[in-house]
C-alpha cells in the first residue's frame, strides 16, 4: 500500500460490516447483547461472583464446564463486533 507521508491508513471494513449503521452490524450487535444477558443470567442462577456462602462450589465440574461454554459463545459472537 503506497500512501502520501503524512496521510493515516485506510482499511477496507466492509468484508466485516459494511457500515456501522446498516443492518449487518445492529444485527449482530443485538445478537451479542442478547448474548451477553444470557450469560449474565446464567451467572446468577449459578452465583457467579455472589458472596454467598451456598455460592456454586469450585468442585462442580459440571457449572464450570457450562459457564465456559456460555462465556466462549459470547466471544466468538462478539469477536467482529469489537475488532
Amino acid at each position: 500500500m503506497t500512501q502520501a507521508p503524512g496521510t493515516l491508513p485506510h482499511w477496507d471494513m466492509s468484508v466485516v460490516y459494511p457500515e456501522l449503521d446498516s443492518p449487518e452490524f445492529i444485527a449482530g450487535f443485538q445478537e451479542a447483547t442478547a448474548a451477553v444477558d444470557q450469560l449474565d443470567e446464567l451467572f446468577d442462577r449459578f452465583g457467579i461472583g455472589s458472596a454467598r456462602s451456598d455460592a456454586v462450589k469450585t468442585s462442580d465440574e459440571t457449572v464450570f464446564e457450562t459457564i465456559l461454554e456460555a462465556y466462549n459463545q459470547v466471544l466468538a459472537e462478539t469477536r467482529t463486533l469489537f475488532v
